[in-house]
């Protein structure tokens, strides 16, 4: 494939049908995205899948004003599922989800330069404040990380988000092994008049660098 003169992608390259170090821009919805096309180091733990609500180890639990959590199996983006929940009419501040016995999984190495990663579903944006997410060896012992834009730096949107949370400077609460992670956290901020809204979604929380 040729653009500009350039050959993109050709089917005779030894890793298989990648151009390598090529850059590229694309233009989609008024987002501008830059596109490297090239061999990286992609070194990857998976803290959950959350296709069920104890798939993971442990039991994914409600988290404070959440309600109606079910596993969902026609709306994900990863595996087989993703975990549904409704906000009640409670008028707290937080919503969201929680495990504190999941599968033991070693984040040392990305603590200094990684990143998670979660898709985050948003059935509305209105007051809506940020997310906010919790890696540790128990509920006393965690990172806690903040975002108030998707992984693109864009507003929330209505339907799939993708949220990314730099590891390097965290806010801690006792002293997380990062070696045994057993702990996840995800939820958000909201204000308190954001209430009885339905089908909110997580799935596929994962640690990458490279």
């Amino acid at each position: 494939f040729t653009m500009y003169g350039q050959k993109l992608f050709t089917s005779d390259h030894p890793t298989g049908n990648i151009g390598a170090n090529l850059v590229a821009f694309s233009d989609d919805d008024l987002v501008r995205k830059l596109k490297l096309s090239t061999i990286v180091s992609d070194n990857t733990v998976v803290i959950g899948n959350l296709d069920t609500l104890t798939g993971d180890g442990g039991t994914w639990t409600l988290f404070g004003d959440g309600t109606n959590l079910t596993s969902d199996t026609d709306n994900y983006i990863k595996g087989s599922g993703s975990i549904n929940w409704d906000i009640s009419s409670a008028g707290g501040t937080t919503v969201g989800i929680y495990n504190s016995g999941l599968n033991s999984q070693d984040i040392s190495n990305h603590i200094a330069n990684g990143s998670a990663f979660i898709w985050a579903y948003v059935t509305s944006t209105t007051n809506l404040t940020n997310y906010i997410l919790r890696l540790g060896s128990s509920t006393t012992a965690y990172h806690q990380y903040t975002v108030t834009t998707n992984a693109q730096g864009n507003a929330f949107e209505t339907g799939w988000n993708l949220l990314r949370f730099d590891l390097q400077s965290p806010t801690d609460t006792g002293t997380p092994v990062n070696t045994a992670i057993t702990y996840a956290a995800i939820y958000m901020t909201k204000a308190a008049a954001k209430v009885s809204e339905t089908d909110y979604r997580f799935d596929w929380i994962c640690v990458k660098k490279g």
